[in-house]
């Protein structure tokens, strides 16, 4: 989940740079001889201890560090250590098996691989060999050498960066039976496959992220914001809109696949976004274009036999959250006295902020069967109305049972009975453009959006939504009859 989180920050992050004229992100590798060139300042202050994150200045080496300037973190770390044990790391995902201590080879192609994986590289308590593949963790290990690369053997005293705080097997892709014909975005006012971002004015209330519980305020602490200048914050927000996705269950089809063709079938829509044109202006090619797509929403539908219109309203997205509620509501509301209440990613920024003349966008639609996406779930989990798609839900196994970032998490074949984890395929062309992909595969579709940035501030907030199925305050219910949008989208079918 970290790593398929951390792949959506960076394909969201690349998008705002586009959107602001700057070049894209670069690969990091840390090794001996390494010079972080970019300077940072977080302005940010540890909350544990109460001291700023130290700053970084330009063209400052990564170095070994002794230091306990980071709690729980191994008073030694040498760059060369981490560099022999991400080779090694490499080499088994290349091998497609890892190491154990105990029982030699471990498959890691199949479902489990990547929680066997994720425990390597994290270096939990889990796993299968910490004195092959590292004790804290070539993750971990990254965020020492950075933070401490001011001052990596203490001699300053100056506390680490922020960067010292962590917290900062293939599936079909075919759905027998099931055809996407096509699918467009539809915003108030707008012709279709458009949305406008713009500024917007909103109270907030700041006893949310502070705990004034101990002190002698009384009351709400309120204030009201547009824009922060001195730290370049913008805050957009864009109109709800609902997504409209055709599709065909071939009635034929369903009588050869199903023995019934008056049988119903249950999909889950995946909904991805991504960049269309790179910095310079040129079209992506499939297997860049892959690693910029991010996900704005995930359901599931119950199809009929025959033409089925689904119609999903933004404001419904699982994978976004409104913040409404502040520190004292949270601790007085019983429905929200769990850690997850309040996860989510920020609904005003579902969409990225675009361009003044029109930034292109590519809009994807998959469906995928349903009974195989189930995840069996104990019913005991978390209450509140969090995001599951970002947060999972505590206490219960992640809702989704292909791997997150489905189906861009992997390299893409023009064939699609190839395995790509069989290293045979490794040299395998892929299709070259997402038409193409998506015109082999008929459960997907494809189509062109535009958001445009529209530089003035508009009256009331669209920032987030009330909850249910309204889509917020004054705006009417778009969903479809036979759409979920509760929490049981990512519970098991029913029989």
């Amino acid at each position: 989940m970290d790593a398929s989180l951390s792949m959506v920050f960076l394909a969201r992050y690349h998008a705002e740079r586009l959107a602001h004229g700057l070049p894209p992100v670069l690969p990091l590798n840390l090794q001996r001889g390494t010079i972080l060139r970019e300077p940072y300042n977080s302005h940010l202050t540890d909350t544990n201890s109460g001291r700023n994150w130290t700053p970084r200045p330009p063209n400052v080496p990564i170095q070994d560090t002794m230091s306990n300037a980071i709690p729980d973190a191994p008073f030694f770390v040498s760059v060369d250590n981490r560099t022999i044990n991400l080779g090694r790391i490499l080499e088994s995902i290349a091998l497609r098996t890892l190491l154990s201590a105990f029982q030699g080879q471990v498959p890691i192609d199949n479902v489990q691989g990547i929680d066997l994986l994720g425990d390597v590289i994290e270096a939990s308590a889990y796993s299968l060999n910490p004195e092959y593949y590292g004790y804290y963790g070539v993750h971990n290990t990254g965020h020492v050498l950075i933070s401490l690369v001011l001052d990596p053997v203490q001699e300053l005293g100056l506390p680490p960066g922020v960067m010292g705080d962590t917290a900062t097997g293939d599936w079909p892709l075919v759905f027998d039976g099931v055809e996407v014909l096509n699918v467009k975005v539809v915003a108030p006012g707008l012709p279709a496959n458009s949305l406008e971002t713009f500024w917007s004015e909103r109270q907030f209330d700041l006893s949310r992220g502070l705990d004034f519980n101990r002190t002698a305020v009384q009351g709400p602490i309120l204030t009201w914001y547009e824009y922060c200048g001195a730290y370049d914050i913008w805050i957009i927000d864009s109109s709800r809109f609902p997504v409209s996705i055709h599709c065909d269950l071939n009635t034929i089809f369903l009588q050869n696949i199903l023995q019934d063709s008056q049988r119903a079938r249950r999909a889950t829509f995946r909904i991805y976004l991504a960049p269309r044109f790179d910095e310079k202006g040129r079209r992506y090619v499939l297997e860049e274009q892959r690693r910029r797509f991010f996900i704005l929403d995930k359901f599931t539908v119950a199809l009929n036999p025959g033409m089925n219109k689904v119609v999903r309203n933004s404001a419904d997205s699982l994978l976004t959250i409104d913040f409404p509620q502040s520190y004292r509501e949270l601790q007085t509301d019983v429905a929200n006295q769990t850690p997850d209440c309040g996860c989510g990613w920020p609904h005003h920024l579902l969409i990225p902020k675009g361009t003044p003349t029109g930034m292109a966008f590519d809009l994807f639609v998959m469906a995928t069967d349903a009974r195989l996406d189930a995840v069996p779930q104990s019913g005991r989990g978390s209450v509140c109305r969090s995001a599951p798609i970002y947060c999972g839900i505590v206490g219960e196994r992640y809702p989704d049972a292909r791997p997150m970032g489905y189906r861009f998490d992997r390299p893409i074949y023009s064939n699609n009975n190839i395995n790509p984890l069989d290293p045979r395929f490794d040299d395998v062309p892929g299709p070259i453009t997402l038409e193409e992909w998506v015109s082999e595969v008929p459960n997907m579709a494809v189509n062109r959006v535009v958001v445009t940035h529209i530089d003035e501030l508009r009256s009331g907030s669209g920032a987030g939504f009330s909850g249910g199925n309204t889509g917020g305050e004054g705006l009417p219910s778009f969903a479809s009859p036979n759409v979920d949008t509760t929490l049981q989208d990512v519970l098991p079918p029913p029989n």
